[in-house]
């Protein structure tokens, strides 16, 4: 799932930990990780400006091109395979 960085740093788990992987596991999908929650997300896409370019060295700005890259790499695969992506 999510969570938020508190003040001090430290992950805070407001949805519990580890749903998101489990349920990519039970579907035989690769799980791709997890994106802080940050209002900065919602903000910028109000204002048509992506977090991933206003701060690109933000917590959630390093996810976003982690998981970005991570399902490049899926589909680059896939398409060598000629298969279906699960």
């Amino acid at each position: 799932m999510s969570y938020w960085t508190g003040p001090d740093g430290k992950p805070v788990d407001l949805f519990g930990r580890g749903g998101g992987r489990e349920l990519a596991e039970a579907a035989g999908v690769p799980f791709l990780g997890e994106i802080p929650i940050d209002p900065n997300v919602r903000i910028g896409g109000d204002e048509g400006k992506p977090v991933i370019l206003s701060s690109p060295d933000s917590p959630v700005s390093v996810a976003l091109r982690e998981m970005a890259q991570k399902t490049a790499a899926r589909i680059s695969v896939v398409a060598l395979q000629g298969g279906s992506a699960k």
